[in-house]
């Protein structure tokens, strides 16, 4: 009985650790949404400039 409670504990705990990095990614794109989103269309328009 220890041996299942103790396998219960670690998954809950994996399961914990992959929630707060999902939610530290989500706050990231949150945080930095707008600066991120302007350094991407700055690469795209000078990838295609010299394509048009």
């Amino acid at each position: 009985m220890t041996r299942r409670t103790r396998r219960g504990q670690s998954l809950v705990e994996y399961v914990l650790g992959i929630s707060v990095i999902a939610i530290g990614l989500a706050a990231g794109f949150v945080a930095f949404g707008d600066g991120v989103r302007d350094v991407f269309h700055n690469v795209r328009t000078t990838v295609q400039k010299p394509y048009p």
